[in-house]
Protein backbone atom coordinates (compact mmCIF):
# COMPACT_ATOMS: atom_id res chain seq x y z
CA UNK A 1 0.00 0.00 0.00
CA UNK A 2 1.49 3.01 -1.17
CA UNK A 3 1.96 6.09 1.26
CA UNK A 4 -0.69 8.21 -0.32
CA UNK A 5 -3.34 5.03 0.25
CA UNK A 6 -2.69 5.21 3.66
CA UNK A 7 -3.10 8.65 4.18
CA UNK A 8 -6.31 8.68 2.48
CA UNK A 9 -7.50 6.33 5.08
CA UNK A 10 -6.67 8.83 8.12
CA UNK A 11 -10.41 10.38 8.37
CA UNK A 12 -11.63 6.75 8.59
CA UNK A 13 -8.96 5.71 11.23
CA UNK A 14 -10.17 8.62 13.53
CA UNK A 15 -13.59 7.96 13.32
CA UNK A 16 -12.94 4.14 14.24
CA UNK A 17 -10.51 5.69 17.24
CA UNK A 18 -13.11 7.42 18.41
CA UNK A 19 -16.10 5.05 18.41
CA UNK A 20 -13.79 2.46 20.24
CA UNK A 21 -12.08 4.83 22.60
CA UNK A 22 -14.38 7.34 23.85
CA UNK A 23 -17.25 4.45 25.01
CA UNK A 24 -14.23 2.27 26.50
CA UNK A 25 -12.66 4.93 29.12
CA UNK A 26 -16.50 6.97 29.65
CA UNK A 27 -16.75 6.55 33.32
CA UNK A 28 -16.72 10.04 34.73
CA UNK A 29 -17.63 12.68 32.05
CA UNK A 30 -16.79 16.23 32.69
CA UNK A 31 -18.26 18.43 29.75
CA UNK A 32 -17.24 22.07 29.61
CA UNK A 33 -18.62 24.64 26.44
CA UNK A 34 -18.36 27.48 25.17
CA UNK A 35 -19.23 29.72 22.31
CA UNK A 36 -17.35 32.69 20.84
CA UNK A 37 -18.93 35.27 19.21
CA UNK A 38 -17.21 37.62 16.88
CA UNK A 39 -19.43 40.57 14.98
CA UNK A 40 -17.16 43.64 13.09
CA UNK A 41 -16.43 45.65 9.72
CA UNK A 42 -13.59 45.39 7.34
CA UNK A 43 -12.38 48.40 5.22
CA UNK A 44 -9.97 47.45 2.97
CA UNK A 45 -8.60 49.06 -0.21
CA UNK A 46 -8.00 47.35 -3.64
CA UNK A 47 -5.53 44.39 -3.33
CA UNK A 48 -3.84 45.20 -6.65
CA UNK A 49 -3.17 48.46 -5.37
CA UNK A 50 -5.12 50.20 -8.78
CA UNK A 51 -6.88 52.43 -6.59
CA UNK A 52 -10.61 51.46 -8.15
CA UNK A 53 -12.93 52.15 -5.46
CA UNK A 54 -15.25 49.58 -7.09
CA UNK A 55 -12.57 46.81 -6.01
CA UNK A 56 -12.92 47.99 -2.67
CA UNK A 57 -13.87 45.84 -0.09
CA UNK A 58 -16.37 47.61 2.62
CA UNK A 59 -18.10 44.59 4.63
CA UNK A 60 -19.58 43.53 8.32
CA UNK A 61 -19.78 40.17 9.36
CA UNK A 62 -20.69 37.62 12.13
CA UNK A 63 -18.38 34.80 13.25
CA UNK A 64 -19.84 32.06 15.42
CA UNK A 65 -17.38 29.17 17.00
CA UNK A 66 -18.96 27.15 19.38
CA UNK A 67 -16.35 24.38 21.07
CA UNK A 68 -17.29 21.33 23.73
CA UNK A 69 -14.34 19.79 25.51
CA UNK A 70 -15.10 16.70 26.86
CA UNK A 71 -13.06 14.62 30.06
CA UNK A 72 -13.96 11.16 29.71
CA UNK A 73 -11.34 10.17 32.29
CA UNK A 74 -7.80 11.61 33.70
CA UNK A 75 -6.62 10.68 30.28
CA UNK A 76 -9.09 10.68 27.68
CA UNK A 77 -10.66 13.60 26.34
CA UNK A 78 -12.39 14.82 23.24
CA UNK A 79 -12.74 18.54 21.84
CA UNK A 80 -14.47 20.18 18.78
CA UNK A 81 -15.30 23.14 17.57
CA UNK A 82 -17.63 24.97 14.42
CA UNK A 83 -17.61 27.77 12.79
CA UNK A 84 -20.19 29.47 10.88
CA UNK A 85 -19.23 32.76 8.88
CA UNK A 86 -21.16 35.48 7.15
CA UNK A 87 -20.89 38.44 5.90
CA UNK A 88 -22.60 41.26 4.00
CA UNK A 89 -20.33 40.97 0.88
CA UNK A 90 -17.77 38.91 -0.37
CA UNK A 91 -14.72 39.28 1.53
CA UNK A 92 -11.09 37.79 1.18
CA UNK A 93 -10.02 35.10 3.68
CA UNK A 94 -6.90 33.34 4.35
CA UNK A 95 -7.37 29.51 3.94
CA UNK A 96 -3.83 27.46 4.09
CA UNK A 97 -2.02 30.27 3.05
CA UNK A 98 -3.92 31.41 0.65
CA UNK A 99 -6.48 34.27 -0.02
CA UNK A 100 -9.56 33.28 -1.04
CA UNK A 101 -12.76 35.00 -1.25
CA UNK A 102 -16.02 33.70 0.90
CA UNK A 103 -19.09 33.94 1.21
CA UNK A 104 -21.44 32.85 3.83
CA UNK A 105 -20.12 29.20 4.98
CA UNK A 106 -20.49 26.54 7.87
CA UNK A 107 -17.36 24.39 9.10
CA UNK A 108 -15.99 21.74 11.60
CA UNK A 109 -12.53 23.20 12.66
CA UNK A 110 -11.24 21.06 15.07
CA UNK A 111 -12.56 17.48 15.80
CA UNK A 112 -9.82 15.36 18.04
CA UNK A 113 -9.29 12.94 20.75
CA UNK A 114 -6.51 12.89 22.95
CA UNK A 115 -4.83 9.94 25.25
CA UNK A 116 -2.76 10.57 28.10
CA UNK A 117 -1.75 7.26 29.37
CA UNK A 118 1.20 6.19 27.62
CA UNK A 119 3.64 7.36 30.24
CA UNK A 120 3.56 8.42 33.78
CA UNK A 121 5.12 12.18 32.49
CA UNK A 122 2.69 14.86 33.69
CA UNK A 123 1.81 16.85 30.73
CA UNK A 124 2.25 14.48 28.19
CA UNK A 125 -0.58 13.34 25.72
CA UNK A 126 -1.37 11.49 22.35
CA UNK A 127 -3.50 13.67 20.29
CA UNK A 128 -5.23 12.85 16.75
CA UNK A 129 -7.78 14.63 14.36
CA UNK A 130 -8.06 17.70 12.93
CA UNK A 131 -6.54 19.68 15.53
CA UNK A 132 -5.04 23.39 15.26
CA UNK A 133 -1.42 23.08 14.96
CA UNK A 134 0.47 26.09 15.97
CA UNK A 135 4.19 27.29 17.31
CA UNK A 136 3.68 30.53 19.31
CA UNK A 137 5.95 32.66 16.16
CA UNK A 138 3.57 31.48 13.71
CA UNK A 139 6.35 31.22 11.19
CA UNK A 140 6.50 27.61 11.17
CA UNK A 141 2.72 26.18 11.61
CA UNK A 142 -0.65 27.85 12.52
CA UNK A 143 -3.23 25.55 10.63
CA UNK A 144 -5.96 23.26 11.36
CA UNK A 145 -5.45 20.11 9.80
CA UNK A 146 -5.63 16.64 10.60
CA UNK A 147 -2.59 15.69 12.65
CA UNK A 148 -1.28 12.78 14.78
CA UNK A 149 1.26 14.07 17.08
CA UNK A 150 2.77 12.83 20.53
CA UNK A 151 3.24 15.89 22.79
CA UNK A 152 5.39 16.40 25.82
CA UNK A 153 5.01 20.19 27.73
CA UNK A 154 6.74 20.00 31.00
CA UNK A 155 8.21 22.66 33.22
CA UNK A 156 11.86 21.98 32.01
CA UNK A 157 11.06 19.85 29.08
CA UNK A 158 8.97 20.38 26.04
CA UNK A 159 8.72 17.71 22.98
CA UNK A 160 6.61 17.00 20.10
CA UNK A 161 6.55 14.60 17.07
CA UNK A 162 3.90 13.81 14.69
CA UNK A 163 2.59 14.23 11.20
CA UNK A 164 -0.15 15.98 9.43
CA UNK A 165 -1.80 16.08 5.87
CA UNK A 166 -4.70 18.71 4.78
CA UNK A 167 -7.38 16.16 3.28
CA UNK A 168 -10.43 18.87 2.57
CA UNK A 169 -11.31 22.16 4.35
CA UNK A 170 -14.54 20.46 5.56
CA UNK A 171 -16.18 23.77 4.52
CA UNK A 172 -19.89 24.10 3.21
CA UNK A 173 -18.78 26.72 0.39
CA UNK A 174 -16.85 25.39 -2.50
CA UNK A 175 -13.70 26.57 -1.20
CA UNK A 176 -11.24 23.48 -1.74
CA UNK A 177 -7.91 23.10 -0.77
CA UNK A 178 -5.13 25.23 -3.04
CA UNK A 179 -3.23 23.27 -5.32
CA UNK A 180 0.22 23.98 -2.96
CA UNK A 181 -1.67 21.85 -0.25
CA UNK A 182 -2.86 18.86 -2.36
CA UNK A 183 -1.59 15.44 -1.47
CA UNK A 184 0.83 17.33 0.79
CA UNK A 185 2.17 15.72 3.23
CA UNK A 186 4.25 16.71 6.26
CA UNK A 187 6.60 15.23 9.18
CA UNK A 188 7.02 17.12 12.35
CA UNK A 189 9.35 16.78 15.39
CA UNK A 190 10.88 19.49 17.92
CA UNK A 191 12.57 19.36 21.04
CA UNK A 192 13.73 22.73 23.91
CA UNK A 193 14.96 23.07 27.42
CA UNK A 194 15.84 25.30 29.74
CA UNK A 195 19.77 25.90 29.68
CA UNK A 196 19.15 28.69 32.53
CA UNK A 197 16.03 29.21 34.76
CA UNK A 198 13.33 30.67 31.82
CA UNK A 199 16.17 30.45 29.34
CA UNK A 200 15.30 28.20 26.49
CA UNK A 201 17.31 26.92 23.94
CA UNK A 202 15.39 24.07 21.40
CA UNK A 203 15.51 22.66 17.73
CA UNK A 204 12.84 21.69 15.29
CA UNK A 205 12.45 20.26 12.27
CA UNK A 206 9.93 19.58 9.27
CA UNK A 207 9.54 17.38 6.14
CA UNK A 208 7.18 17.97 3.34
CA UNK A 209 6.49 16.21 0.53
CA UNK A 210 3.55 16.04 -2.88
CA UNK A 211 2.60 12.71 -3.44
CA UNK A 212 1.14 13.27 -6.76
CA UNK A 213 2.41 12.68 -10.03
CA UNK A 214 3.50 15.44 -12.68
CA UNK A 215 1.13 15.61 -15.71
CA UNK A 216 2.92 14.56 -18.82
CA UNK A 217 3.86 16.11 -21.79
CA UNK A 218 0.25 17.62 -23.76
CA UNK A 219 -0.96 18.18 -21.09
CA UNK A 220 -3.47 21.88 -21.25
CA UNK A 221 -2.50 24.14 -17.98
CA UNK A 222 -5.47 25.98 -16.73
CA UNK A 223 -3.88 30.24 -17.12
CA UNK A 224 -4.03 31.98 -13.55
CA UNK A 225 -3.95 35.41 -14.99
CA UNK A 226 -1.39 37.31 -16.91
CA UNK A 227 1.18 40.69 -16.43
CA UNK A 228 2.33 42.92 -18.88
CA UNK A 229 5.74 43.67 -19.78
CA UNK A 230 6.16 47.44 -19.15
CA UNK A 231 9.29 47.45 -21.41
CA UNK A 232 7.94 45.74 -24.25
CA UNK A 233 4.14 45.97 -23.51
CA UNK A 234 3.79 41.86 -24.27
CA UNK A 235 1.20 40.26 -22.33
CA UNK A 236 2.81 37.75 -19.70
CA UNK A 237 0.70 34.41 -19.35
CA UNK A 238 0.60 33.13 -15.75
CA UNK A 239 0.01 29.21 -16.32
CA UNK A 240 -0.97 27.08 -13.44
CA UNK A 241 2.36 24.73 -13.21
CA UNK A 242 1.89 21.94 -11.04
CA UNK A 243 5.73 21.06 -9.39
CA UNK A 244 6.98 18.07 -6.62
CA UNK A 245 8.22 18.96 -4.11
CA UNK A 246 10.80 17.25 -1.13
CA UNK A 247 11.25 19.83 1.40
CA UNK A 248 13.26 19.88 4.69
CA UNK A 249 13.59 22.70 7.23
CA UNK A 250 15.40 22.45 10.35
CA UNK A 251 16.03 25.51 12.95
CA UNK A 252 17.69 26.17 15.87
CA UNK A 253 16.97 28.66 18.50
CA UNK A 254 17.06 30.62 21.39
CA UNK A 255 14.31 32.53 23.97
CA UNK A 256 13.65 33.67 27.64
CA UNK A 257 9.68 33.04 26.93
CA UNK A 258 9.48 35.57 24.44
CA UNK A 259 6.19 35.53 23.27
CA UNK A 260 4.25 35.11 26.86
CA UNK A 261 2.34 38.64 27.39
CA UNK A 262 1.51 38.11 31.00
CA UNK A 263 4.36 38.31 33.89
CA UNK A 264 7.04 38.63 31.21
CA UNK A 265 10.54 39.52 31.63
CA UNK A 266 11.90 42.95 31.83
CA UNK A 267 14.50 41.82 28.62
CA UNK A 268 12.95 39.28 26.28
CA UNK A 269 15.02 37.96 23.46
CA UNK A 270 14.20 35.21 20.68
CA UNK A 271 16.75 34.45 17.95
CA UNK A 272 16.34 31.52 15.42
CA UNK A 273 18.28 30.15 12.52
CA UNK A 274 16.44 28.01 10.17
CA UNK A 275 17.81 26.17 7.22
CA UNK A 276 16.07 24.71 3.96
CA UNK A 277 17.06 22.13 1.67
CA UNK A 278 15.65 19.84 -0.65
CA UNK A 279 14.51 19.92 -4.53
CA UNK A 280 11.62 20.33 -6.56
CA UNK A 281 10.54 19.03 -10.59
CA UNK A 282 8.39 21.04 -12.05
CA UNK A 283 6.35 20.97 -15.63
CA UNK A 284 7.13 23.46 -18.43
CA UNK A 285 5.32 24.86 -20.42
CA UNK A 286 4.14 26.62 -23.76
CA UNK A 287 3.95 30.66 -22.83
CA UNK A 288 1.41 31.40 -25.43
CA UNK A 289 -0.89 28.04 -24.85
CA UNK A 290 0.12 26.99 -21.35
CA UNK A 291 0.45 23.20 -23.31
CA UNK A 292 3.20 20.92 -20.86
CA UNK A 293 6.01 20.51 -23.19
CA UNK A 294 8.47 18.93 -20.96
CA UNK A 295 9.34 18.77 -17.27
CA UNK A 296 12.78 20.48 -15.18
CA UNK A 297 14.08 20.02 -12.10
CA UNK A 298 16.25 22.02 -9.09
CA UNK A 299 18.25 21.40 -5.96
CA UNK A 300 17.08 23.78 -3.11
CA UNK A 301 19.35 25.28 -0.29
CA UNK A 302 18.48 28.60 1.76
CA UNK A 303 18.75 30.05 5.14
CA UNK A 304 16.20 31.99 6.94
CA UNK A 305 15.90 33.56 10.49
CA UNK A 306 13.65 35.86 12.91
CA UNK A 307 15.06 37.26 15.85
CA UNK A 308 13.48 39.45 18.11
CA UNK A 309 13.98 41.77 21.30
CA UNK A 310 12.38 44.25 23.63
CA UNK A 311 12.45 46.23 26.87
CA UNK A 312 9.40 46.44 29.30
CA UNK A 313 9.43 48.75 32.32
CA UNK A 314 8.33 48.15 35.58
CA UNK A 315 4.61 46.57 35.99
CA UNK A 316 3.65 49.89 37.53
CA UNK A 317 3.51 51.43 34.10
CA UNK A 318 4.47 48.80 31.30
CA UNK A 319 5.78 50.60 28.44
CA UNK A 320 7.67 48.25 26.32
CA UNK A 321 10.36 48.90 23.51
CA UNK A 322 11.23 46.54 20.92
CA UNK A 323 12.45 45.97 17.35
CA UNK A 324 12.70 42.87 15.05
CA UNK A 325 14.59 41.39 12.15
CA UNK A 326 13.50 38.76 9.62
CA UNK A 327 15.61 37.77 6.73
CA UNK A 328 14.45 34.94 3.86
CA UNK A 329 16.97 34.42 1.24
CA UNK A 330 16.49 34.56 -2.16
CA UNK A 331 18.01 33.62 -5.67
CA UNK A 332 19.48 31.06 -7.91
CA UNK A 333 22.59 29.84 -9.31
CA UNK A 334 24.40 27.09 -10.79
CA UNK A 335 24.02 24.85 -7.91
CA UNK A 336 19.91 25.87 -8.22
CA UNK A 337 17.48 27.67 -6.23
CA UNK A 338 18.01 29.73 -3.06
CA UNK A 339 14.87 31.24 -2.21
CA UNK A 340 13.55 30.48 1.19
CA UNK A 341 10.05 29.02 1.68
CA UNK A 342 8.07 28.59 4.31
CA UNK A 343 6.25 25.61 5.02
CA UNK A 344 3.14 26.80 3.41
CA UNK A 345 1.08 25.87 7.11
CA UNK A 346 2.26 29.49 8.57
CA UNK A 347 0.34 32.58 9.40
CA UNK A 348 3.29 34.51 10.77
CA UNK A 349 0.60 35.71 13.18
CA UNK A 350 2.35 35.74 16.92
CA UNK A 351 2.51 37.84 20.21
CA UNK A 352 5.59 39.58 19.47
CA UNK A 353 5.03 42.97 20.62
CA UNK A 354 4.34 41.83 24.04
CA UNK A 355 0.84 42.23 24.71
CA UNK A 356 -2.38 39.32 24.51
CA UNK A 357 -3.35 40.64 21.13
CA UNK A 358 -1.81 38.29 17.49
CA UNK A 359 -0.81 41.04 15.00
CA UNK A 360 0.91 39.45 11.65
CA UNK A 361 4.73 39.78 12.10
CA UNK A 362 4.98 41.47 8.29
CA UNK A 363 2.19 43.77 8.34
CA UNK A 364 -1.70 42.96 8.66
CA UNK A 365 -2.24 45.21 5.22
CA UNK A 366 0.71 43.47 3.35
CA UNK A 367 1.05 39.80 5.15
CA UNK A 368 4.15 38.71 3.19
CA UNK A 369 5.62 35.21 3.33
CA UNK A 370 9.30 35.06 4.85
CA UNK A 371 10.45 34.43 1.11
CA UNK A 372 13.22 36.51 -0.62
CA UNK A 373 12.11 38.82 2.05
CA UNK A 374 14.25 41.25 4.63
CA UNK A 375 12.20 43.17 7.21
CA UNK A 376 13.31 45.68 9.61
CA UNK A 377 10.37 46.21 12.56
CA UNK A 378 10.50 48.35 15.44
CA UNK A 379 7.41 48.66 17.86
CA UNK A 380 6.23 50.17 21.40
CA UNK A 381 3.55 48.74 23.01
CA UNK A 382 1.60 49.08 26.17
CA UNK A 383 -0.02 46.00 28.03
CA UNK A 384 -2.44 46.26 31.08
CA UNK A 385 -5.07 44.33 32.60
CA UNK A 386 -7.95 46.09 30.53
CA UNK A 387 -6.53 47.62 27.67
CA UNK A 388 -3.41 47.12 25.30
CA UNK A 389 -1.60 49.02 22.51
CA UNK A 390 0.58 48.02 20.00
CA UNK A 391 2.14 50.16 17.01
CA UNK A 392 4.65 48.54 14.75
CA UNK A 393 6.43 50.15 11.74
CA UNK A 394 8.13 47.89 8.97
CA UNK A 395 11.18 48.10 5.77
CA UNK A 396 10.85 45.64 3.53
CA UNK A 397 13.23 44.83 0.76
CA UNK A 398 13.78 41.90 -1.26
CA UNK A 399 16.82 40.25 -0.87
CA UNK A 400 17.49 39.49 -4.38
CA UNK A 401 15.80 41.25 -6.73
CA UNK A 402 15.29 38.23 -9.51
CA UNK A 403 13.52 36.76 -7.44
CA UNK A 404 9.61 37.01 -6.36
CA UNK A 405 8.15 37.78 -3.52
CA UNK A 406 4.95 36.34 -2.36
CA UNK A 407 2.36 38.19 -0.21
CA UNK A 408 -1.41 37.45 1.20
CA UNK A 409 -2.52 41.45 1.55
CA UNK A 410 -2.20 42.49 -2.00
CA UNK A 411 -1.97 40.94 -5.43
CA UNK A 412 0.29 43.19 -7.14
CA UNK A 413 3.78 42.32 -7.95
CA UNK A 414 7.13 43.83 -7.95
CA UNK A 415 7.66 45.52 -11.65
CA UNK A 416 9.58 43.53 -14.16
CA UNK A 417 11.80 45.58 -15.41
CA UNK A 418 13.19 46.97 -11.77
CA UNK A 419 15.89 46.31 -10.06
CA UNK A 420 15.72 47.83 -7.10
CA UNK A 421 15.14 45.81 -3.65
CA UNK A 422 12.97 48.50 -1.39
CA UNK A 423 9.56 47.19 -1.43
CA UNK A 424 8.24 49.24 1.03
CA UNK A 425 7.17 50.60 4.37
CA UNK A 426 4.51 48.87 6.46
CA UNK A 427 2.86 50.60 9.48
CA UNK A 428 0.34 48.84 12.12
CA UNK A 429 -2.05 50.24 14.85
CA UNK A 430 -3.88 47.88 17.06
CA UNK A 431 -6.14 49.19 19.89
CA UNK A 432 -7.84 46.50 22.47
CA UNK A 433 -10.32 47.01 25.46
CA UNK A 434 -10.76 44.14 27.41
CA UNK A 435 -14.20 44.16 29.09
CA UNK A 436 -15.11 40.59 30.78
CA UNK A 437 -13.41 37.88 32.01
CA UNK A 438 -14.27 34.49 31.22
CA UNK A 439 -12.19 31.83 32.79
CA UNK A 440 -10.96 28.97 29.86
CA UNK A 441 -9.22 25.73 30.35
CA UNK A 442 -5.84 24.49 28.20
CA UNK A 443 -7.85 23.30 25.29
CA UNK A 444 -8.67 26.99 24.21
CA UNK A 445 -5.31 28.89 25.14
CA UNK A 446 -4.52 29.33 21.61
CA UNK A 447 -7.69 31.87 21.53
CA UNK A 448 -8.41 35.10 23.67
CA UNK A 449 -9.16 34.63 26.73
CA UNK A 450 -11.36 37.76 27.36
CA UNK A 451 -14.57 38.99 25.72
CA UNK A 452 -12.67 42.86 23.59
CA UNK A 453 -13.64 45.39 21.44
CA UNK A 454 -10.39 45.44 19.10
CA UNK A 455 -9.72 47.72 16.13
CA UNK A 456 -6.80 47.32 13.59
CA UNK A 457 -5.55 49.63 11.28
CA UNK A 458 -2.66 49.11 9.07
CA UNK A 459 -0.88 50.38 5.94
CA UNK A 460 1.43 49.87 2.81
CA UNK A 461 2.87 51.51 0.91
CA UNK A 462 4.47 49.93 -2.07
CA UNK A 463 8.98 51.00 -2.41
CA UNK A 464 10.68 51.97 -5.75
CA UNK A 465 10.11 47.53 -6.56
CA UNK A 466 6.59 48.26 -7.63
CA UNK A 467 5.31 50.44 -10.46
CA UNK A 468 5.21 53.73 -9.01
CA UNK A 469 1.45 55.01 -10.08
CA UNK A 470 0.01 52.09 -7.44
CA UNK A 471 -1.90 53.33 -4.54
CA UNK A 472 -1.11 52.60 -0.83
CA UNK A 473 -2.77 49.35 0.65
CA UNK A 474 -5.18 50.31 3.60
CA UNK A 475 -6.83 48.12 6.13
CA UNK A 476 -8.91 48.79 8.88
CA UNK A 477 -11.02 45.83 10.94
CA UNK A 478 -13.12 46.80 14.09
CA UNK A 479 -14.19 43.67 15.74
CA UNK A 480 -16.19 42.74 18.94
CA UNK A 481 -15.48 39.02 20.34
CA UNK A 482 -17.72 37.95 23.15
CA UNK A 483 -17.22 34.53 24.87
CA UNK A 484 -20.43 32.54 26.71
Amino acid sequence: MTASNLLSRFPLALLGASLILLPAGARAVDADWSIKLKAGGLAEDARDLSGNPDSETRASFLDLQPQLFTQFSPDLSHFIRLQAFVPSQMVTQNENDEPVPVDNFAALREFWIEYGGITSYPGEVVRLGLQRLRTPDGIWWDRDIETARWIFDTTLFQFEMGAAKAFKTYRTDDVELPRSQRDRAYGFAGLSTQWLPRHFVGVRAAYASDQHELPPNGTQMELQGSTTDPSTGATINDWDEPEQRRYGWIGAFLDNRYYEWERGPGLAYRVELIGLTGSRDYVVTDPSTGVVTGTGGEDINALGGDAGARVRFPDAFPLTFGGAYAYGQGGRDDNGSHVFRQTGLQSNRSRFTGTRTYLNRFNEALQADLSNLRVVSAFISLPLANFDFSAVGHRFERDDPSSPVATDGIDARPDPASTSRDLGTGTDVVLTWYFKQVLRQGFAAEDDTRSNLRLRASRFRPGEAYDPSLADQIRVMLEGTLWF
